[in-house]
C-alpha cells in the first residue's frame, strides 16, 4: 500500500491530484469497501494540502505567504473531519462533535483532538485559528509528500545567525505549473471541475494564495470569476464555513499587521 493506505500501483494518480471518481474508475466501483473509500479520501485530502503548499509559494521568490497558507491548511482539516463524519457543521457554523475515534491521518487526528478538548462546541472561525496556530509544523508536515518525491526542498537558515527562517525551493516546477494550468482552465470555463478542485480553489482563494499565479492580462477577469465561483458551484456547508472563516482570519491578520506597522 502507498500513502495513507492508497494502493501503491496508483501513486501516479495520487501525485497528479486524483478525484474520487478517478479512483473509482481505476478500481471498479463495486470493489470499493468503506476502508478503501476512507483511504482514498485521506489521500485526496493530502493531495489538496500538498497543492495548497505549492500555491502558497510566492512565484517571484522562494518563500511562503506565512499564516495565510496555515489558515488554508486548517480549513482543509475542517473539511476532512466533516467528510469523514467526525464533526458536522451546525447552525451559525458551530462545529458539532459526532465521532471521537481518531482518523488515520495524523494532522486530522490532532485537529479532532483539539476540538474534543473544548468545553463546549465552537464556531468554525475559532477552529481555523486554533488549527493554524496549535498544530505543530502544519505547513512542513503538509509539504512532506512534496519533499519525499523531490518536488520541493525546505532549507532552514538563520538571519544574522539568530532568527530562524525557511526557504522553500521548488525542485520540479512542472507539478506546480500543471496544477495552476488546471485551475486556470476551470476558471476560464474550459473544463468542468471535480469536487476536489472546487475545494482547492475555494480554500486557496479565501487565503489569498491564487492571486499571484493569475496572468496579468487576465487578472481582472479571473478575479471576477473567483468572486462568482462559490455561488456558481455546489459546495458543502463545511466548505462554505471553512472558506468564510479563512477569509476572516486573513482579514484579521492583515489588520493587525497594518496597525503594528503604523505604530513602529
Amino acid at each position: 500500500m502507498g500513502k495513507a493506505g492508497y494502493p501503491a500501483g496508483d501513486i501516479r494518480l495520487w501525485l497528479s491530484g486524483p478525484s474520487l471518481s478517478q479512483l473509482m474508475r481505476a478500481h471498479g466501483k463495486g470493489t470499493f469497501e468503506q476502508e478503501t473509500m476512507d483511504a482514498c479520501r485521506e489521500a485526496i485530502m493530502d493531495t489538496i494540502r500538498s497543492d495548497l503548499v505549492l500555491l502558497g509559494i510566492d512565484p517571484r521568490r522562494p518563500r511562503l505567504r506565512g499564516s495565510y497558507l496555515s489558515f488554508a491548511l486548517a480549513g482543509s482539516l475542517l473539511i476532512d473531519l466533516n467528510s469523514s463524519e467526525k464533526v458536522r457543521i451546525g447552525e451559525k457554523d458551530i462545529v458539532e462533535r459526532t465521532d471521537s475515534s481518531p482518523p488515520e491521518n495524523e494532522l486530522a487526528a490532532e485537529a479532532l483532538a483539539l476540538i474534543y478538548t473544548a468545553k463546549k462546541p465552537k464556531p468554525a472561525s475559532h477552529w481555523i485559528s486554533v488549527f493554524a496556530s496549535r498544530i505543530p509544523h502544519l505547513v512542513e508536515r503538509s509539504a512532506d509528500p512534496l519533499v519525499s518525491t523531490g518536488i520541493l526542498r525546505i532549507k532552514r537558515r538563520r538571519w544574522l545567525g539568530v532568527i530562524p527562517y525557511r526557504v522553500f525551493e521548488l525542485m520540479d516546477r512542472s507539478r506546480c505549473e500543471r496544477r495552476v494550468a488546471d485551475l486556470l482552465d476551470v476558471l476560464r470555463g474550459r473544463r468542468d471541475p471535480d469536487p476536489e478542485t472546487i475545494h482547492l480553489i475555494q480554500l486557496a482563494h479565501a487565503a489569498g494564495l491564487l492571486i499571484s499565479w493569475l496572468p496579468k492580462d487576465e487578472k481582472k477577469q479571473l478575479l471576477n470569476r473567483l468572486k462568482q465561483f462559490g455561488r456558481d458551484e455546489t459546495v458543502g456547508k463545511a466548505v462554505d464555513a471553512a472558506t468564510a472563516a479563512i477569509a476572516a482570519s486573513v482579514a484579521t491578520t492583515v489588520a493587525i499587521t497594518a496597525v503594528t506597522a503604523g505604530t513602529d
